[in-house]
């Protein structure tokens, strides 16, 4: 796994995808992360919805799509609610 300040560009059908979704703008102020029902659950510790966004933000859409957390979200929509931005 690279280190998190290698910063890389999306693959251009990733980033049309998430170009609705301006992740720059992430205060990483945790809001997304107080309502996700997996964010938190003893039983997965270290999850954490702001971890994912983070690496999508920096470029790490492999390592993302790796990791187990993606696949766990419910789809609630409640981090995109919450999100101030």
């Amino acid at each position: 796994m690279e280190a998190l300040d290698t910063i890389r560009p999306l693959p251009d059908d990733s980033r049309i995808r998430l170009s609705a979704l301006n992740l720059n703008v992430c205060f990483t102020c945790g809001t997304c992360s107080g309502g996700c029902p997996i964010t938190g659950n003893p039983e997965l510790p270290g999850w954490d919805t702001r971890k994912v966004i983070r690496m999508l933000a920096f470029g790490m859409l492999e390592e993302a799509v790796a990791a187990k957390f993606p696949w766990l979200c419910t789809g609630c929509g409640r981090c995109a609610a919450a999100c101030p931005f």
